[in-house]
């Protein structure tokens, strides 16, 4: 939910800011025709003159175009090849709870938000270029993901352009470690830092304790613990 309230204010301030050079671009463009209509010239160009008032009625009558007029957003889950010498159990770690998810996820975004929806969930790959249209990706069991270089390089591209991609669902130290590893091939200089309890962003929508929520950390079924 934070994200999308940090969307919704990126797109108004966006909408401001191209406000405001919009109504620059009409002044300059009413200044310049003014000056055309009171100089000798606007009295042997009429088709010149004629031109300039139609562009003129086109530029103040059409509609503004805003962040979200272009695709909405849309639920992307990442597909990933499944890691060799793995059992069959629950399909493909990637598809956990697919499509289900998506479809309570976009129930749950039509009664509680105002958030435009442009389109149905969708199933992209890290190497499809496709990523870029949109600001968030979801990425499911994550201790099964073995990016290849092509991914780990539009992952890296990704996310210096300001992309955000959320992992999700894994169990356990071992799990971690996978993730871990694979994010150090897309920033080999850099390292996870922990966001501590007392941070704002724990109560941005909800007031959410991380020391006292439950968690996987032990990675078996059915066993959940609190961290340290």
């Amino acid at each position: 939910m934070m994200l999308f309230r940090v969307q919704s204010a990126l797109t108004l301030r966006l909408r401001d800011v191209w406000t405001r050079e919009r109504l620059d671009v009409w002044t300059k463009t009413l200044l310049s025709f003014r000056a055309f209509v009171h100089s000798p010239l606007s009295a042997i160009c009429s088709p010149f003159r004629l031109v300039c008032l139609v562009l003129l009625w086109m530029l103040l009558t059409t509609p503004p175009i805003l962040a979200q007029h272009d695709h909405g957003f849309r639920f992307v889950r990442i597909q990933y090849q499944d890691p060799p010498g793995r059992g069959g159990f629950g399909g493909a770690p990637w598809s956990h709870d697919y499509p289900t998810a998506e479809h309570n996820f976009y129930e749950a975004l039509s009664r509680t938000t105002k958030i435009h929806l442009g389109g149905p969930p969708v199933v992209l790959s890290l190497e499809d270029a496709r990523i870029f249209e949109h600001p968030v990706l979801y990425l499911c069991e994550p201790g099964f993901w073995e990016a290849t270089e092509e991914e780990i390089d539009n992952l890296r591209a990704y996310l210096d352009r300001g992309g955000f991609i959320l992992f999700d669902d894994f169990r356990g130290e071992r799990e971690w470690r996978n993730l871990a590893a694979q994010m150090q091939r897309v920033y080999p200089d850099r390292t996870f830092t922990e966001i501590p309890h007392d941070h704002p962003l724990w109560r941005i929508y909800f007031d959410i304790d991380p020391v006292e929520a439950p968690s996987n950390v032990g990675g078996g079924f059915r066993t959940y613990t609190k961290y340290d």
